[in-house]
């Protein structure tokens, strides 16, 4: 499938690397993330990694609350509303790594919700309605890999007939 191509996992990385460090990835870097996406790691870790980095962490300000800030512009499209800013302040002073913060915000269920919604306005042309949007915040919470939601809009028929026809 297109989700499991080498082209797909470059397209990844360097997508990740712009999106999260706002530069091209290096040959090595994108050997790593293809080398990850090859053996199982998820869309999410991959990003959840960058986001996690020194480099992320230095380029969004350096602190808690700028890197929290960040993490939720890239993973919910939104200012943090200052009761979850606070909690996830106080959490990392209390120790808990970056990472842990980066992949929390990457399966969360808003997350989740802004990648049906964008995958949908991208792919197909629209929002996706209600019942749908349920229907793959469902999937996706009870295991579904992100790949294969995928996978599925890039393999339904609305997909191609918008492909063709533009």
């Amino acid at each position: 499938t297109v989700v499991n191509s080498a082209e797909f996992r470059r397209l990844v990385a360097t997508v990740d690397f712009y999106t999260y460090l706002g530069r091209a990835p290096s040959a090595g870097e994108t050997n790593i993330v293809v080398n990850w996406l090859a053996s199982g790691v998820p869309l999410e870790h991959v990003a959840a990694a960058l986001m996690a980095s020194e480099e992320y962490w230095s380029r969004h300000g350096a602190s808690a609350e700028a890197f929290l800030t960040a993490l939720y512009r890239h993973t919910m499209g939104r200012e943090p509303d200052a009761a979850g800013l606070a909690q996830w302040v106080e959490l990392l002073a209390g120790g808990t790594p970056r990472a842990t913060a980066a992949l929390a915000f990457a399966y969360s269920a808003e997350a989740r919700g802004r990648t049906v919604d964008e995958l949908s306005r991208r792919l197909l042309g629209h929002p996706v309605d209600d019942a749908g949007r349920q229907a793959w915040l469902d999937l996706l919470n009870g295991g579904v890999r992100s790949e294969i939601m995928l996978a599925a809009f890039v393999g339904c028929d609305e997909y191609w007939d918008r492909a063709v026809s533009t």
